[in-house]
């Protein structure tokens, strides 16, 4: 080995240490810090239409919150414009409402939807023992 090899070797060794300290010293991402629930928060003017009652679409408004009992559950207010809460659950930009009741028991509802562009599409039923609506809308912040 000449001497120039061995420079070359120890330079090296140099820069890979300084390299190795440099990254180390950066701060690690933790994903954990990212709540996939955060784009669904807020207020949020609904358009709904429903297959049994049919046009014109119906207007109102909900409020979206974290839910308390699980880190993906959100609870959305004022569903169905019943002025009742339905729980649903976030995972990434998918939204599930799992089968539930609602208005003292008496309105059985489930369905799914998506976050795309600042929007959440729900597809959903409602079934009241007598009615069964399949329903959609679409979700947006005023």
């Amino acid at each position: 080995m000449n001497i120039y090899s061995f420079c070359y070797l120890k330079k090296n060794r140099i820069i890979i240490a300084l390299l190795a300290v440099i990254l180390m010293s950066l701060p690690a991402c933790e994903l954990d810090d990212i709540d996939s629930r955060d784009k669904f928060i807020g207020k949020w003017r609904v358009s709904e239409s429903s297959e049994y009652y049919g046009p014109p679409a119906m207007s109102y408004t909900v409020d979206i919150k974290e839910g308390e009992l699980d880190e993906d559950e959100i609870i959305i207010s004022n569903f169905y414009n019943m002025n009742v809460d339905a729980y649903a659950f976030v995972s990434g930009n998918n939204i599930t409402i799992p089968r539930q009741l609602i208005c003292d028991d008496t309105i059985e509802i489930e369905g799914s939807g998506n976050y795309t562009n600042n929007e959440i599409h729900l597809s959903y039923s409602a079934n009241d023992g007598a009615v069964l609506d399949n329903l959609t809308a679409i979700l947006t912040k005023p």
